[in-house]
């Protein structure tokens, strides 16, 4: 069977979408001949039944680019990685060729364009319920894919915070958390890893601000985008993970700390599953930072408690959200979709 996969990014040394080499690589065991079309980056090695193709030029040249290559390759089926927009684009030629459309989709919010492209898709492929919030018989909850032996654990030396700098991430919050215990603990730092997609950097412009209020710089650490392959390192050496994310999808990001044996504190409900029986240590209240303080000290007090859960979260990623085995499910949905 041949795949055509059209996603953002395919470079290895992305910070955000860097992973998703690894599960193309893994993807392509169970295809005769894998296309992927991409928007960013400089590519990868890939197994020899995988040929790249970057879109290049305005979107309308790459929305050309795209329909070209469906007529020319003619694939059997098309997954679409977290771009409804171009399932929009390429329906009509899909249609005209019968070439079935299944769309990965791990997102909280919604917009016109997800409605839409549903419509149009046959199958939708999420990580958890809430990772697809349009009611749909299409959908089919699978689970995250992280590559477990790719993480390990060392001992903690800060607190960490690995998104993307935008306001919905609530950076603010574990600041402002982090201030309250760096006053009693005054070698502790807090590292937060993103990049800020804006195009005047105004929301990493704005936490700059705050920490200086604060005054806590040299305590807090804005260190921009880490390419994917250094992030193992950066998970290890930290203490406890923390994100104040209400965005409702399942953070990789979180699962990767995890997978590191590190005790994480999330707000976010799709993380209830994975968390259960730890909900009291590992949750807190949506927006208050006076509670996300109080746990982020409880996990620094209380060591060899914090080690024991990280382990346990550990041996639950690896069971529970196997890369291999989402490649492989991936798969077998691709393939039952006719």
């Amino acid at each position: 069977m041949k795949l055509l996969v059209i996603t953002q990014e395919m470079d290895k040394e992305g910070d955000v979408l860097g992973f998703f080499v690894d599960w193309m690589r893994e993807l392509s065991k169970y295809f005769e001949k894998v296309e992927i079309a991409h928007l960013r980056g400089v590519g990868a090695k890939m197994p020899k039944n995988v040929t790249l193709h970057k879109l290049s030029g305005n979107k309308a040249k790459k929305v050309i680019m795209l329909n070209e290559l469906i007529s020319k390759t003619r694939p059997d089926r098309i997954l679409v990685h977290m771009c409804p927009e171009f399932v929009i684009s390429i329906y009509p030629n899909t249609v005209l060729h019968r070439i079935p459309i299944i769309m990965f989709y791990a997102h909280g919010g919604t917009s016109p364009k997800v409605t839409l492209a549903e419509k149009m898709c046959r199958k939708i492929l999420t990580t958890t319920e809430s990772g697809f919030r349009i009611k749909s018989k299409k959908k089919v909850v699978i689970h995250q894919g992280i590559d477990s032996e790719k993480f390990y654990w060392s001992e903690g030396r800060y607190l960490l915070d690995v998104a993307r700098i935008s306001k919905v991430k609530k950076h603010d919050l574990i600041i402002s958390a982090f201030s309250v215990i760096s006053k009693r603990r005054p070698g502790l730092k807090l590292k937060i890893v993103g990049d800020d997609p804006s195009e005047k950097k105004e929301t990493v412009g704005g936490l700059k601000k705050v920490v200086r209020e604060l005054g806590l710089e040299g305590m807090v650490e804005l260190a921009g985008k880490i390419p994917n392959k250094e992030m193992p390192a950066v998970y290890a050496e930290c203490a406890v993970f923390v994100s104040a994310s209400e965005t409702g999808s399942l953070d990789k990001t979180g699962l990767e700390a995890m997978a590191s044996g590190k005790p994480v504190l999330v707000c976010n409900e799709a993380f209830d599953k994975i968390l259960s029986g730890f909900e009291e240590e590992c949750m807190f209240e949506k927006g208050n930072s006076g509670e996300l303080a109080k746990k982020m000290e409880w996990f620094l007090d209380n060591h060899k408690k914090a080690k024991d859960i990280g382990a346990i979260l550990k041996k639950r990623v690896k069971e529970q959200h196997s890369m291999q085995d989402l490649m492989r499910r991936i798969a077998e949905e691709i393939k039952l979709e006719k």
